[in-house]
């Protein structure tokens, strides 16, 4: 079994978590988030565990229609569940980390095949948001 890329930490119950730093190329063309942190990514766990995944991810990979789906899905929901359907667990951790690199979403959870990802919105708009939506 390989190893997962440098920058993702595998923790117990197959847990990963995107950890890639931000670097001063990210800082120059604005491509960097913040990365999330421990309370936040329960946070969004707990919300994201009802909900369905919008996005499917088959053996093709990621194509452009894809990606644009996904980032529309980031910018109405801000929160969402993207299903990697792969056999190999490397292939996975591939496609997630692609996702996370070309959307600017953050790793909040992956769960078997599942994965919750984050990106806050430019406009948040209360209807769509699972954040305003999901809220207790």
């Amino acid at each position: 079994m390989r190893k997962p890329p440098a920058n993702f930490l595998v923790s117990g119950g197959g847990l990963l978590y995107n950890t890639r730093p931000v670097t001063s190329r990210d800082m120059q063309t604005g491509n960097h988030t913040m990365a999330l942190t421990q309370d936040q990514k329960k946070r969004f766990r707990k919300l994201a565990h009802h909900l369905k995944p919008v996005v499917l991810v088959s053996e093709n990979g990621l194509s452009e229609g894809v990606i644009n789906e996904l980032e529309r899905a980031l910018e109405d929901h801000e929160l969402i569940k993207v299903r990697i359907n792969v056999l190999e667990r490397e292939d996975k951790v591939a496609i997630i980390e692609e996702i996370c690199a070309q959307t600017r979403a953050e790793l909040a959870q992956v769960i078997g095949k599942m994965a919750v990802l984050y990106r806050p919105a430019k406009k948040q708009n209360p209807k769509l948001s699972n954040l305003v939506r999901l809220q207790p």
